[in-house]
């Protein structure tokens, strides 16, 4: 698989656990990421990402968004580098994306965009990501 797709889908999964964390999505999404790309080292990238999500959590409402974007951007780097070393699990991390898109609140300043990336498409449109 070529780098970009394996970085949008990096980017995508990111985006998706920011929005979750202060959700009720966030445990199924978490063990659903950490499951697919760390299956061995499950309960590291676990115990990793809800440490995360606490900063974020802990955020005063005034930097909130702020916070949701350096968690995307420290964890886009992460499960990027994960991606990497097994592009393989891809697909599976598109059906994780793809099953809790759906659900996840929409955030301040989002539009609906729709990109396409070389073996599949990027269909975002609010709170809905859906990868071809």
């Amino acid at each position: 698989m070529r780098e970009e797709p394996l970085r949008m889908l990096a980017g995508a999964v990111a985006s998706a656990l920011a929005k979750a964390v202060d959700t009720e999505l966030w445990a199924d999404l978490r063990a659903g990421v950490a499951g697919v790309l760390a299956p061995t080292l499950f309960d590291l990238v676990s115990a990793r990402l809800d440490d995360a999500r606490s900063r974020v959590v802990a955020a005063p409402p005034v930097r909130l968004e702020q916070a949701r974007a350096e968690f995307t951007t420290e964890w886009r780097g992460s499960i990027h580098t994960m991606l990497w070393q097994q592009p393989e699990a891809a697909a599976s991390l598109r059906e994780v994306l793809n099953a809790v898109s759906p659900a996840l609140p929409r955030v301040a300043g989002e539009g609906g965009v729709v990109q396409h990336v070389a073996a599949y498409s990027i269909h975002q449109a609010g709170q809905d990501i859906t990868l071809r």
